[in-house]
């Protein structure tokens, strides 16, 4: 049979009638064209449709994670802030101690601050070099939660109502190791007189002899300490545990 003279060629009606049908897929998701896809067709769909949403997809999750392990392990503001009073040790021998900690367990060195211009003045008050407020400020701020001093200088004026007994902060195997080294010091500190475990002996440290000009004096005392991980890594670190 003929095409009639008005009428177009089959052929070619089949391929208008064919692109003329709604597409099937419109409606469907990507998930689903993809699934009905000839395995043929399916690399290039998935690579258009689905590969760089996943690749970012996976990068802000790694991402997400690495924050959230790096805020967990971190600690939060204060880490480790020392305060050197009223002793002869000189900032280069502070430094040396100051390293050997940061190297001990790889700390954070953002979180490690250690100040050695404080003394006692006349008046049984500690002051600094560069300004009278300076220590009030951090301690009051919590900056500083680490005490490196002799007894006169933990029972100052500005210390004695601060200093935290040893065990709020240290754990119970440090104390005792501590205890049986006899480097635990009783001082009559706090608003009572009593006199309670507040400080350590610090010519128990081999460290501290090691950076210090034989300051044997020196003792260890904490205050307004909020996270005692670098503390108690501190105190380790000292005293070789």
């Amino acid at each position: 049979m003929q095409d009639k003279p008005d009428m177009l060629p089959k052929a070619t009606q089949e391929d208008i009638d064919v692109l003329a049908k709604p597409d099937a897929s419109q409606h469907e998701s990507a998930w689903t064209t993809f699934r009905n896809l000839p395995k043929s067709h399916r690399w290039p769909y998935f690579y258009r449709h689905f590969f760089w949403p996943i690749i970012i997809g996976v990068v802000v999750l790694a991402a997400a994670i690495a924050f959230i392990v790096n805020m967990a392990v971190t600690p939060k503001g204060q880490g480790l802030g020392v305060a050197v009073i009223d002793l002869e040790e000189s900032s280069q021998q502070m430094d040396g101690l100051e390293d050997g900690y940061e190297h001990y367990r790889q700390v954070n060195k953002d979180l490690v601050t250690f100040e050695n211009d404080f003394y006692l003045d006349s008046s049984n008050h500690v002051s600094a070099g560069n300004s009278q407020e300076t220590f009030d400020v951090q301690l009051s701020g919590g900056t500083l939660n680490t005490l490196i001093s002799t007894k006169a200088g933990l029972e100052s004026k500005d210390v004695r109502d601060y200093v935290e007994p040893l065990a709020d902060v240290l754990t119970p195997h440090q104390l005792g190791v501590l205890r049986d080294r006899g480097a635990i010091v009783e001082l009559p500190l706090g608003k009572d007189g009593a006199a309670r475990q507040v400080a350590l002996d610090l010519g128990k440290s081999d460290a501290w002899r090691q950076h210090a000009d034989g300051g044997t004096d020196a003792l260890l005392a904490f205050v307004n300490v909020q996270n005692k991980q670098y503390v108690r890594l501190f105190v380790d670190y000292l005293y070789g545990m």
